[in-house]
């Protein structure tokens, strides 16, 4: 079977024995992926139907991937979330609003090779490397002394920490090999990643000089010894699984096997660090999933347990009052006039209000002002008093596992 950067770059992430499960079509939660897909269809549909009205476009999206879904590289894919879809709808609209889409651009170009980097079809039986690149366009370049055209490929990323490290992982770089390799007649090739939440685009121009071609041919090595890899299987036909810190966030974490054998408890058989060590990671990793699957299942309720309730609950928390830095300045030095004061102390209470202290800090600022004094019965309602001034409370919704009152802790 062929790898894709999909494939790979999952199992860069997490493991090898998350492509066993990718093979087999095991279902995984994609809904935290919605507004990433839903921004990646909107910009497809607009890349592929210039001169349509966007905004109209992109609601038609938003209608078919919220009622019927999408395929996916042959795949359906089921419905997203409506809110998911808008998200990633606004998304999309507001990197057009102010980018617009290149010229001559191909959406979603299905772009392969065989084993020898000879370009073939996306579908072909022969395909070693593929990918479905998000953009791929042809771009000049232009200076006093030089005209130039290349390949440019383009991937766009909803994820938040998306940066210019990204230009060098061997999705981009399985990209940029895939374009020289579909246009030999390029004078450079060009990586691009675009934050979707940010609006930021990062590239990396190479020039396919000696050093670039020799550039391409180290990349290539890379990636056949990571394709190799991926396509490693032990004598039970399963690749290696690697429980771990691998486990944070993979989607199939609940149902590998080998990562359960970590959940089941027992005593270690050799309570190592690193075995103590790669126990704690699966755990914190099942609990985050399940922590997400239960947020997704209780929406904003509760569920009865023995000894109290899992979900959410309104709790009572308190809080800096709004104005409690000029509060506390005036508690604090005692101006006869604080109207006056306010006027010819502003950095003062510029800094305070820079600092933003907490709960904690103007509690402890009104155990300075009002401590303990045995001879002074009236210490405690001042202190209070004046906590009372500089705190609110607010009621919050807030999900865990909550034990009734009176259980012990």
């Amino acid at each position: 079977m062929s790898q894709r950067s999909t494939t790979l770059s999952m199992a860069a992430r997490h493991c090898l024995r998350t492509l066993d499960h990718y093979e087999a079509g095991a279902p995984y939660d994609r809904s935290i992926f919605g507004a990433g897909i839903a921004a990646h269809a909107v910009l497809q549909a607009c890349v592929e139907r210039p001169g349509a009205p966007v905004s109209a476009l992109a609601d038609e999206v938003v209608r078919a991937i919220t009622t019927v879904g999408r395929t996916f590289d042959g795949v359906p894919e089921p419905p997203i979330p409506i809110q998911r879809a808008l998200e990633g709808r606004d998304l999309a609209l507001a990197w057009l609003a102010e980018h617009g889409i290149p010229e001559g651009a191909r959406a979603e170009a299905g772009l392969a090779v065989d084993r020898d980097w000879k370009p073939c079809a996306y579908d072909s039986p022969d395909a070693w490397w593929r990918a479905a690149v998000d953009v791929v366009f042809e771009a000049d370049y232009e200076d006093e002394d030089l005209a130039a055209r290349g390949a440019v490929v383009r991937d766009w990323k909803s994820a938040w920490p998306t940066d210019a490290g990204e230009l060098d992982t061997v999705q981009l770089r399985g990209q940029a090999l895939l374009a020289v390799a579909h246009h030999p007649e390029a004078d450079f090739v060009t990586r691009q990643v675009v934050n979707l939440r940010t609006g930021r685009l990062y590239e990396s121009m190479l020039w396919l000089d000696d050093d670039g071609k020799n550039m391409l041919v180290t990349w290539r090595r890379d990636l056949d010894l990571a394709i190799a890899a991926a396509e490693h299987r032990g004598p039970d036909g399963t690749r290696p699984a690697s429980p771990g810190a691998g486990c944070l966030g993979c989607p199939y974490l609940l149902r590998c096997e080998p990562a359960r054998a970590h959940l089941r408890g027992g005593a270690i058989v050799e309570p190592t660090a690193e075995a103590i060590a790669i126990r704690l990671a699966v755990i914190e990793a099942a609990r985050d999933e399940l922590v997400t699957l239960a947020k997704a299942a209780l929406e904003e309720g509760s569920v009865p347990v023995p000894g109290g309730v899992v979900g959410y609950i309104a709790k009572n928390v308190r809080e800096p009052a709004e104005d409690a830095t000029r509060g506390l300045a005036h508690a604090w030095f005692q101006p006869e006039n604080p109207t006056t004061w306010d006027a010819q102390h502003g950095d003062v209470l510029g800094l305070l209000s820079a600092l933003r202290p907490g709960v904690s800090s103007l509690e402890n600022a009104a155990k300075v002002l009002h401590p303990f004094n045995r001879g002074d019965a009236a210490w405690k309602q001042r202190r209070e008093d004046l906590v009372d001034r500089l705190l609110t409370t607010r009621t919050i919704t807030r999900f865990g596992i909550h034990k009734d009152p009176g259980e012990a802790p």
